[in-house]
């Protein structure tokens, strides 16, 4: 499936409801203590909050090892405004998308899959180069322009995994699948005892912080022997329905809870819980999700192990649900700013780009691959001479001419002078 192929039509996409079924009863059913009445607005009520409510006793159990487990509960009238906003508006960015000029199309959900790997990866630590992404991305889409020889081999795993996933969204989730991503995502790390397989041994899987001699345990996920046992009920309510509706986008979040809950395999299960998302996602929308959930999550990353965690010792995982519903308010409003930007983009380059020298064209590139928060520090002469290998006085010349022209704005005075794109959060 070609990048075009990402953007279709949605037919049939239901209206959002006020309220929907949350998955199976057997499985996961919503707190409905606090349902507001017909004429009296939900109060939606932020994770920031959440946190300050929570008190600091002790707890001696895992939500897995609750009465219950896992029949997950949450205050559904408090994230069900958001979630609804996202129905709306996340049809309303497929539609932005498809009136985008078809190579502005291919170049936006390109920087997206970049984009979401990037993220994903950072969330865990793995700090990779752009260019190794792009590069993996691009190959494995049998697109030219990028040496099929990258360095970073995690690069390439984790592209291989995004366009896998990109193209099998609409397939059941399967056991086969998730150790398949887990074999394509860790299969160069040596130190591993199960690659591709759910994690084995007696070891506790713990999620911990501090130095050793005086580590707290946040999380203590079942024993490996009860693994299978556990994922099959989890796989089994991935695929028991796809509404596109409330209730599809709910599923994505519980699936994710769950998923960290049982944490199956012995590393990776951030990056495949995050894929999983993804996955039930799209199946909501019915077409690959448009937008990187990641990079919202990589903003609030202290607030996404805070959620997690607040939601690991009970069976209520409100405070889960409520970083959630935001942070895919979050994702949309950020794709949609990149949706203008690559607009403006287009249509800004349609206008100079034939006046361009070769290297002010790769200058101006370096900026616009900045996206819409702007070339940091805007251009000066020693970045320019840097970018383009051209001499301090060419490189002086061309800006000043890049200025006359209007493909640049001038900004400061003497030393501070540097130059900025008319358009995007340079301008600002």
């Amino acid at each position: 499936m070609g990048l075009a192929g990402l953007v279709t039509a949605i037919t049939a996409h239901e209206p959002c409801p006020a309220r929907e079924g949350m998955g199976p009863a057997e499985l996961v059913t919503a707190s409905t203590a606090h349902e507001p009445s017909d004429d009296e607005p939900s109060q939606i009520v932020s994770f920031s909050l959440f946190l300050k409510r929570l008190t600091h006793k002790t707890v001696s159990l895992y939500n897995w090892q609750h009465e219950g487990w896992p029949n997950f509960q949450w205050d559904a009238p408090a994230i069900q405004d958001r979630l609804q906003r996202y129905c709306r508006d996340s049809v309303a960015l497929v539609d932005r998308i498809r009136l985008l000029p078809e190579e502005e199309v291919h170049a936006y959900l390109l920087e997206r899959l970049v984009e979401e790997a990037r993220s994903t990866s950072s969330i865990e630590g793995e700090i990779m180069s752009r260019h190794d992404l792009m590069s993996s991305v691009m190959n494995n889409l049998n697109l030219g322009g990028h040496a099929k020889s990258g360095h970073d081999l995690r690069a390439k795993a984790i592209g291989q995994q995004m366009i896998l996933n990109r193209d099998t969204f609409s397939r059941p989730l399967t056991e086969s699948t998730l150790k398949y991503w887990h074999e394509l995502l860790l299969g160069y790390e040596n130190r591993l005892t199960a690659i591709g397989e759910y994690r084995q041994g007696l070891t506790p899987m713990r999620i911990v912080s501090g130095p050793d001699y005086r580590q707290e345990i946040h999380f203590e996920a079942p024993p490996a022997d009860r693994v299978p046992s556990e994922m099959q009920p989890f796989i089994d309510y991935c695929n028991t329905s796809r509404p596109q509706t409330v209730a599809g986008v709910t599923k994505a979040g519980v699936a994710h809870l769950w998923f960290e809950s049982i944490h199956p395999f012995e590393d990776g299960n951030g990056r495949i819980g995050r894929a999983v998302m993804e996955k039930m996602l799209s199946q909501s929308l019915g077409v690959f999700v448009p937008f990187s959930l990641s990079h919202a999550i990589e903003r609030r990353r202290k607030e996404y192990y805070a959620a997690l965690n607040a939601s690991s010792h009970s069976l209520d995982i409100t405070p889960w649900m409520v970083y959630f519903s935001e942070v895919l308010l979050e994702a949309l409003n950020h794709a949609n700013q990149l949706v203008t930007f690559t607009l403006r983009k287009h249509e800004y380059l349609t206008a100079v780009g034939n006046q361009l020298s070769d290297h002010e064209r790769k200058a101006i590139g370096k900026m616009l691959e900045a996206g819409p928060s702007g070339f940091q520090g805007g251009m000066t002469t020693k970045k320019y001479m840097r970018i383009t290998r051209v001499s301090q006085p060419t490189a002086a010349r061309a800006l000043k001419r890049l200025s006359l022209i209007g493909a640049l704005l001038q900004r400061g005075r003497g030393r501070a002078t540097h130059y900025v794109l008319p358009f995007g959060g340079d301008a600002q």
